[in-house]
């Protein structure tokens, strides 16, 4: 007859242990299930010193949820994405007087027109110009960060909570043609630049014998794209026309910036609302919060007419060559 090793018979307490808890109190204390365990199997070596040191090798090697599946909880994980809304600044034609010079002569740049730039600037975006921060150099803002607080009762470790905004993925789409073609192709357009923000979350959760579940921890991340105007024929414009539209897109380009601060501001501490809340009510807080984000960027637009008293208008006229007889 072969005889059981001791690694062998405590693996089989452990078995014995579990089916005992499928037979008493749920929510009775574990040492009193690990008694009761024993008092079953009857005597043998080590009794509840054994078992208890077994417990420690699994959750030595196994972790907390595997120690948490031996006292009868319940842990899950969760992913849930949130409806992507849209930020949109517009644009307008602007009807300003026109400069008019013949074709012999120099050209000039008026000082209300004048916006520093660099021969290495990329097309459709000034040196200095703030639209590089919101074309991707903005860096995305996490609150929170809390670490991870032990549950007690079998409850494996929940990570840590924070909440994430951005920063905004840079994307752009292209207009080409004189300065007017692309003012009237821009202002014809339902948003000259956007942010379109999508809010996501991770949950941990966890339910206890008996119990209800909770959410334990929390990360939220809100992705953000950012489209604004390339002009591909820049570059062939005269200066003053190359001026007025750098003007234009650092005005785009602070209106979107502004959203994008918005959401930051909206968004700030949203897993903290959600940690030891049902997944329900976890779910109708971040709800909450997503609504008070786009209620914040419709009033932000409402108070700058979408970007235009900020100075998204193009003037066309912008040395437009008049034949002098």
């Amino acid at each position: 007859m072969s005889k059981r090793t001791h690694v062998e018979d405590e693996v089989e307490r452990l078995r014995t242990s579990r089916a005992a808890t499928e037979e008493v109190d749920p929510v009775a204390p574990a040492t009193a299930v690990f008694e009761g365990a024993d008092r079953a199997r009857g005597p043998g070596r080590g009794g509840v010193p054994a078992l208890t040191r077994a417990i420690g090798g699994l959750h030595a090697t196994a972790g907390n949820g595997a120690v948490a599946w031996l006292l009868g909880g319940a842990g899950a994980n969760r992913h849930r994405t949130g409806q992507p809304q849209l930020r949109a600044g517009h644009a307008a034609v602007t009807d300003l007087p026109a400069v008019q010079r013949a074709g012999d002569d120099e050209e000039t740049v008026e000082p209300s027109q004048t916006v520093a730039t660099t021969d290495d600037a990329p097309t459709g975006q000034p040196a200095g110009d703030p639209a590089g921060q919101a074309q991707g150099e903005t860096t995305g803002e996490m609150t929170g960060g809390e670490g991870a607080t032990p549950l007690g009762t079998g409850a494996p470790t929940p990570g840590a909570s924070w909440t994430k905004v951005g920063p905004p993925s840079p994307t752009s789409y292209s207009v080409s043609g004189s300065l007017r073609t692309v003012a009237n192709a821009i202002a014809a357009r339902t948003e000259a630049g956007s942010v379109v923000a999508t809010p996501s979350a991770d949950t941990e959760e966890w339910q206890p014998p008996g119990g209800t579940n909770k959410v334990t921890a929390a990360r939220v991340t809100v992705a953000q794209v950012l489209e604004l105007p390339s002009w591909s024929d820049k570059s062939t414009a005269t200066k003053n026309q190359q001026a007025e539209w750098d003007r234009f897109f650092s005005a785009i380009s602070t209106h979107e910036a502004g959203h994008v601060t918005k959401d930051k501001t909206a968004f700030a501490g949203a897993h903290s609302k959600m940690v030891g809340q049902s997944p329900g009510d976890a779910d109708t807080a971040l709800d909450k919060v997503d609504k008070q984000a786009k209620t914040d960027n419709d009033t932000y637009d409402a108070g700058n007419h979408h970007g235009i008293d900020q100075g998204t208008g193009i003037n066309p006229n912008i040395d437009e060559v008049t034949k002098v007889p």
